[in-house]
């Protein structure tokens, strides 16, 4: 190959600038609203994914909602406890997380006393999207649909291991609290 053909390609690699973590490309977020918006958001609910597989049972979504707020805690917000938003589901007769969409945010935030919703749907292995809805029906922050391809190894790969590095992929560029 000619000197120019390959200072060409280096020149093309260095200018990439898609965000990498783990050596891997992950998209900006398709929804990130400006920062005014987020102010007086706080406390958060993480409701039940829509979960459209059978990849994962319902144990390992709810420990992953525990994983999502723990996550999240890091960046400075406070979370509905899923013992709460459980009971309401259950005094609703809900059986399925898409049963929420039956009420506005704004009604389930004032069932909950929490300011967002964090909305979130397993589309199939290593396939996620996320989305921060405002009480108000604000859509605050939504990442698309994510997919996860890691380029290095995931010890003990198991779909539930996948899924861990694959949420925390997803939420690493989720904006902190405005105090």
């Amino acid at each position: 190959m000619p000197r120019g053909g390959v200072f060409a390609l280096l020149a093309l690699a260095a200018c990439d600038t898609t965000p990498t973590v783990g050596g891997h490309h992950q998209p900006p977020p398709a929804v990130c609203a400006p920062a005014d918006q987020w102010r007086g958001v706080r406390t958060l609910a993480v409701c039940p994914p829509d979960n459209w597989t059978n990849d994962l049972r319902l144990q390992y979504t709810n420990w992953f909602r525990a994983v999502i707020a723990s996550y999240l805690q890091g960046k400075g917000y406070e979370f509905v406890p899923q013992v709460v938003l459980n009971r309401s589901m259950t005094k609703w007769k809900f059986t399925l997380a898409g049963e929420l969409g039956l009420f506005k945010p704004a009604e389930l935030c004032a069932e909950w006393k929490c300011d967002a919703l964090i909305y979130w749907s397993i589309l199939n292995e290593n396939r996620l999207a996320f989305a921060c809805v405002k009480a108000d029906g604000t859509t605050l922050w939504a990442t698309g649909e994510r997919v996860l391809v890691p380029v290095y190894k995931i010890v003990g790969e198991d779909r539930r291991r996948i899924f861990g590095v694959a949420i925390g992929e997803c939420l690493r560029d989720f904006p902190g609290r405005i105090p």
